[in-house]
């Protein structure tokens, strides 16, 4: 079921954190926890559907330059993540 912004409880973001950590690794992707952290807060904030240019923002310059990762595939793995969370 998606959740709105207010309604993100703290064992949701939890999960989501969980899952999108294991999204990462599951692409081959190295970080070390903050990505992931400012993805889940930023679903806190803005919703479920956060448009390329909100990931971008919420992602750090290094991450993606050490994944070689763009905000487009960022964004896939942020779906993914939410798919396996419901």
């Amino acid at each position: 079921m998606a959740q709105s912004p207010t309604q993100m409880t703290k064992a949701s973001r939890q999960r989501l954190l969980s899952r999108l950590v294991d999204e990462f690794e599951r692409r081959g992707w190295r970080e070390d926890g903050h990505t992931a952290l400012a993805l889940v807060s930023m679903l806190a904030r803005t919703g479920e559907n956060p448009s390329v240019e909100e990931v971008d923002r919420a992602v750090d310059r290094r991450f993606r330059v050490q994944n070689q990762a763009d905000a487009t595939e960022i964004q896939a793995a942020l779906v993914g993540a939410l798919r396996k969370d419901r």
